[in-house]
């Protein structure tokens, strides 16, 4: 009965102090804008330009590293041991 008391006052406790989580200050209450107000819209911090710019040499970084006009070709295998040169026998 007791445990059942103290939860009860408990919770009445808890119930009481969260109404007034605000605080007893006034309310502030913001007054809606007038219309002649502009709204600012935040510019971009970076100009557009430069991720173009940025783009073009990354393609042509891209072009250049996969150039494939090299005149001489690449051997990526040695070639093959060439035979012991045997003298003809005599007849």
């Amino acid at each position: 009965m007791r445990t059942r008391t103290l939860l009860c006052a408990a919770a009445f406790i808890m119930s009481a102090t969260t109404s007034y989580a605000g605080g007893l200050a006034d309310q502030i209450v913001e007054t809606p804008g007038t219309s002649d107000s502009e709204v600012v819209v935040a510019g971009s911090s970076i100009n557009p330009a430069y991720i173009v710019l940025g783009v073009l040499a990354a393609l042509l970084v891209v072009a250049a590293s996969s150039d494939d006009d090299d005149p001489t070709p690449v051997v990526t295998t040695p070639p093959p041991p060439a035979p012991p040169l045997i003298p003809p026998k005599p007849l």
